[in-house]
């Protein structure tokens, strides 16, 4: 165990929501503290990361801020099963709103894998074509 007299005793003091309570007993080079948060919770942190104020909660104040992320990311209606943020996505506009291939798909009640392929075999496609129903749009020049 460290000899608490060789090091600055944090003892009683608080950071963030954490409060000291006592020497840890990790056998380190490093000084570690046993805190107690405000939530209940116990964490064992080094001094230095105690006292440049990178701790300070026992990993409830991170909880906290995902589930709050985590409701606005949800609060729209979701069209689907997946979440509809992904970095695959193809985006359209169409007049002033830019939304995904899926989206306006859904919108416009066409299959949207047939759009899909429609998109990658010409990706210079015009919305008309894109978005027509029962029809092949081709890259190929039509026979003469």
């Amino acid at each position: 165990m460290k000899n608490i007299k060789r090091c600055h005793d944090l003892t009683g003091q608080k950071f963030g929501r954490l409060t000291v309570v006592g020497l840890d007993d990790k056998n380190t080079r490093k000084t570690y503290w046993i805190c107690q948060c405000e939530c209940g919770g116990i964490k064992s942190a080094r001094s230095d990361s105690l006292l440049c104020g990178a701790i300070k909660s026992c990993g409830c104040m991170k909880k906290e801020q995902d589930r709050i992320n985590l409701e606005a990311n949800h609060s729209h209606k979701q069209s689907g099963t997946r979440i509809n943020n992904r970095n695959t996505n193809i985006y359209i506009t169409i007049g002033n709103e830019t939304k995904t291939l899926l989206y306006w798909c859904n919108m416009f009640k066409i299959d949207y894998r047939t759009v899909l392929a429609r998109y990658w075999r010409n990706p210079n496609v015009t919305l008309d074509e894109l978005f027509k129903a029962n029809t092949e749009v081709t890259d190929r020049p039509s026979a003469p």
